[in-house]
Parts: structure tokens; sequence; C-alpha cells
């Protein structure tokens, strides 16, 4: 197989990885958060450094969803039965998705608050 195959395949694996992803119902939360949150930004006439942020904000929480699948799924392909060290991983990597959750939501109120809350005060 050629280079420039090998790289067509890996990126057919990806893309299934996503679709994947997306039949998880954490992710389709974060989807629709992300989406609202997005159509909020376009009536608040975000500038792109706002969009910036909120998108960096958006993928952070994206990514990290996907490594706690990730990681979820592969030990649940080792062992279903309750393994201390597998339970220890599973508990950080949910605790990631939190800590991305937690920016996003930090980022929102950096650009947000002075829009709509200040401004009419």
């Amino acid at each position: 197989m050629s280079y420039l195959q090998e790289r067509k395949q890996a990126f057919k694996h990806a893309l299934k990885g996503i679709a994947l992803l997306r039949k998880e119902a954490h992710f389709k939360i974060h989807l629709i958060i992300a989406i609202a949150i997005s159509v909020i930004g376009y009536f608040a006439q975000l500038n792109p450094t706002q969009w910036a942020l909120q998108f960096s904000a958006i993928f952070v929480v994206f990514i990290s969803e996907g490594i706690n699948t990730s990681i979820e799924a592969l030990s649940d392909a080792i062992t279903t039965e309750y393994n201390f060290k597998i339970k220890i991983a599973k508990d950080i990597a949910a605790g990631v998705v939190l800590l991305a959750s937690f920016y996003a939501i930090l980022i929102a109120g950096f650009i947000y608050l002075p829009k709509f809350v200040i401004q009419t005060v």
C-alpha cells in the first residue's frame, strides 16, 4: 500500500471514530450545548477572538469526551469485572471531561457576561 493510500485509510478510520463518538449520550449533550452557544454567539455578534476562544473550549470538551470514551471502551474490552486500576483510569478520564466543561463555562463567562449582564446593569 502506498503512503497516500495509507493516509487515506487512516483518515477513513478517524472519520469512523468520530461517527462512533456521535452515538455517545454525553457527546450528544455536549453537541447540543455547542450548537446552542454558537447560535447565541451569532446573535451576540462575537468578534473573531471570541469565536476562537469559544470554539477552542468546545473542541477541548469534544476531545476530552473522545479520550474518555476510548478509555472506557478499552477498559471494558479488557474486563467487565471490577478492577481498581481500571476504575481509577475511568474516573480520571471522566474528571478530565468535567475539567474541560468547567473550562468551557469559564470561557463562556468571559465572553457573555460583559455582553449580557454587565451592559444591562
